[in-house]
């Protein structure tokens, strides 16, 4: 699952990794993704760190006790602070690996495939 509240981007990543021969969902925000969690396992959730309704820390802190077989990927360009910070919280909270925006479509496939 992505979750991001640009669409665009997650429209692309969701195509790069179809082509992978990935299953791929998205929400808007993390509200959206706990509702589609109830209905349905997933591996690995990307999330961006700056979103609406629910956050993409608060997503990782609920994700990591709820679901806690559930790979993380936090990615963040930053906000009021630095990407840098957000991704440092996100990792210490639960988050498996993080990436800064903008990454390469192939980093994001290196982490889920574990060649990096």
């Amino acid at each position: 699952m992505i979750i991001d509240d640009e669409i665009s981007f997650i429209e692309g990543l969701q195509k790069v990794l179809k082509l992978k021969g990935y299953c791929v969902d998205m929400a808007d925000n993390g509200n959206k993704a706990i509702e589609l969690l109830k209905s349905k396992t997933y591996e690995w959730v990307i999330t961006d760190i700056i979103m609406p309704e629910m956050d993409g820390i608060e997503l990782i802190i609920k994700l990591s006790k709820e679901y806690p077989d559930v790979r993380i990927i936090g990615i963040s360009g930053g906000g009021l602070i630095s990407a840098d910070e957000y991704l440092k919280a996100a990792k210490k909270l639960g988050a498996y690996k993080v990436l800064k925006k903008p990454f390469t479509t192939q980093q994001l496939i290196n982490v889920i495939e574990k060649k990096c």
